[in-house]
């Protein structure tokens, strides 16, 4: 097969960024206002969330990753 050069695609870049200023910045600007003006009560709700969404992802990483069979080892 022959090596194809390919350049530099800038229409990702564009993509991107026009996203992080969609979504992104507005997102930690409403976060920030959020862990400034809410109680303590919806701050330690939030960190609850983050907390359990944290494990859920660890669990869900440590499903997939392939363990060695220590029956089958051989000394």
């Amino acid at each position: 097969m022959p090596n194809v050069p390919l350049g530099p695609n800038y229409h990702d870049v564009f993509i991107q960024f026009f996203w992080l200023l969609t979504i992104g910045i507005p997102s930690l600007y409403w976060l920030g206002k959020f862990l400034l003006a809410s109680t303590w009560f919806g701050k330690m709700i939030f960190a609850l969330g983050l907390l359990i969404a944290y494990i859920v992802l660890q669990r869900m990483i440590n499903m997939s990753v392939i363990k060695t069979d220590t029956k089958s080892k051989k000394n």
